[in-house]
């Protein structure tokens, strides 16, 4: 199984979904909430495929979504899967993708 690894961009936008929701409840929350996306990015290595096929030009970048809020976009590597973008609620995708 292929390791999963985030990116810089990812982990700043995982911060800032953890102090968003810190914020409008509480840390424990949001701990809870951000360690749950985690566990469905390591859930990539099982199955890495399985994502929404995200640019016709770039067959490696796919695209899960996670309750509803969450859009988890990742490339498929050749020994890897690398997570490159965590979007929350209504983020601008074209913007910040």
């Amino acid at each position: 199984m292929p390791p999963v690894h985030l990116s810089s961009k990812s982990i700043s936008q995982l911060t800032s979904i953890h102090s968003y929701i810190s914020e409008a409840s509480s840390p424990q929350i949001a701990t809870r909430y951000v360690n749950a996306i985690l566990d469905e990015c390591e859930s990539l290595q099982v199955f890495p495929n399985r994502g929404t096929l995200r640019k016709k030009n770039d067959p490696s970048l796919r695209s899960i979504s996670f309750r509803r809020r969450v859009l988890i976009f990742y490339r498929i590597r050749k020994r890897s899967v690398e997570i490159t973008a965590v979007f929350y609620g209504g983020q601008n995708l074209k913007q910040d993708l």
